[in-house]
Order: C-alpha cells, then structure tokens, then sequence
C-alpha cells in the first residue's frame, strides 16, 4: 500500500468505502479472515465490518465483537 500504515488512507469516501466493500466481498468468496487496521473509518465503511476490535492506551481492548453491539455497549458507558 505505498508504505501507508492502514488501507483506506489517503483515499476519498467513495473509494474507502469500496475497497472495505471489496475486501468483505473477497472475505465471503475466499473464506479467508482479512484483518485491517482502519484508523476513524467513515460509519458507512464501519457498518460493512463484521467483526470489530478496538484497541486503546497500551494496546488495551476497549471493544471485540460485532460493530452494531459495539455503539450500545458504549452508550450503556455513557458515550454518544
């Protein structure tokens, strides 16, 4: 990726958002697992993910599992 840290940067939101469509496409036909370091993906791209993990201060997990679980679980800690 052009010595990028993550895949989506430097790309507009229709392209990020076609690429995170085209590597969950090429997940489901490969049955492969693809990971990604995304860094403040769009909503639209968050919602194609299927499986999250999020990771604070010192590598710490704030987060692992489904995205749609993942707002309510931080709304019942008080974010919006």
């Amino acid at each position: 990726m052009g010595g990028k840290d993550e895949p989506t940067s430097g790309l507009d939101a229709a392209n990020s958002g076609s690429l995170i469509h085209l590597l969950h496409d090429l997940a489901d036909e490969s049955g492969m697992n693809i990971i990604a370091v995304l860094h403040q993906p769009r909503f639209a791209s968050f919602e194609q993910l299927t499986s999250l993990l999020l990771l604070g201060p010192a590598g710490n997990v704030l987060f692992q599992g489904r995205p749609e679980i993942c707002v309510l679980y931080f709304r019942t800690l008080g974010f919006e």
